[in-house]
């Protein structure tokens, strides 16, 4: 079975562009959470990042393609929230 070898099925092997766009999307996931206190700000931002990069690179980039797409995924969702919560804060 050679076609594992395939540009089609790099998708099942660890990619460490994969990881760290995982770790990017991460890290934006986690600046747009709710408001941490600000002493501990920077580590929760790149603590779960960190975490994400590394752990991808052990496992297939298709995995670290889904943690990207749902960390964008949130983040559009978090901000899409708040434009709704300032529009009903505003006609009031």
């Amino acid at each position: 079975m050679r076609g594992l070898g395939r540009p089609e099925h790099r998708i099942a092997r660890p990619d460490a562009l994969m990881a760290l766009i995982a770790a990017l999307a991460t890290a934006l996931g986690v600046m747009l959470a709710p408001h941490a206190p600000q002493s501990i700000h920077s580590l929760m931002i790149l603590l779960p990042a960190f975490l994400c990069f590394l752990a991808a690179l052990h496992f297939s980039a298709g995995l670290a393609l889904y943690w990207a797409t749902s960390n964008l995924f949130s983040a559009a969702q978090t901000v899409a929230l708040r434009r709704v919560l300032r529009r009903r804060q505003g006609t009031r």
